[in-house]
């Protein structure tokens, strides 16, 4: 498993920026359009679901289709608006979301069930337990991988989480935890440090 953070650009989160991210891990118009191209040039062989809903951690409207419809045509404007309100919580912290990106070797596959456990148990692990946040599987790549969106903001200490050694405390999380995860190769976790400029752009 790969684990990423990519970088953001942006000085001072504000309630567009959570906007800008969820609407581009459940899969924004340029990813459907791109998808769609692809499918009828032939260079991809099926149309499915681009994007797939995974998890979602204290954020009650989420809609009720999301764990059947395609992910790109969910409205998660009123899980959006939820997710702004953590701002309220500590307006002073700069970082207030985060995105991270976990991802497996190619020809490995887990099931939306084991990725929701995944995710559930990572966050709990790196201390997002008590905040927002929200998750996608993309189907558009090689690499199945999934993409969370958190506030960084504890709902109930209203504090930020730390982030010091986010990378190898997920190293640990995810070498202590492969050994339960059926369908993984042996290889050793491996870190991927990405820019990500494009995502936050305001």
């Amino acid at each position: 498993m790969i684990y990423e953070e990519p970088e953001q650009k942006q000085k001072k989160h504000n309630k567009k920026t959570v906007h800008i991210l969820v609407d581009y891990i459940k899969g924004n118009d340029e990813r459907v359009a791109k998808n769609l191209i692809n499918y009828s040039a032939g260079a991809s062989k099926e149309c499915a679901a681009i994007t797939e809903f995974i998890y979602a951690n204290n954020i009650i409207h989420i809609p009720h289709e999301a764990r059947t419809a395609p992910g790109e045509i969910l409205d998660l404007s009123e899980a959006i608006a939820e997710m702004q309100q953590s701002i309220a919580l500590n307006p002073a912290v700069k970082q207030q979301f985060k995105h991270m990106i976990v991802s497996l070797d190619t020809n490995e596959n887990l099931s939306n069930t084991q990725w929701q456990k995944t995710v559930s148990k990572l966050m709990g692990y790196l201390g997002y337990d008590n905040c927002r946040y929200i998750s996608f599987k993309h189907n558009d790549t090689d690499e199945e991988h999934v993409h969370i969106v958190t506030s960084t903001i504890d709902m109930i200490t209203r504090k930020k989480v730390s982030d010091s050694y986010s990378y190898y405390r997920a190293h640990a999380y995810f070498g202590a935890f492969r050994s339960v995860i059926s369908g993984l190769s042996d290889h050793p976790f491996r870190f991927k440090p990405i820019t990500d400029s494009a995502i936050i752009r305001s």
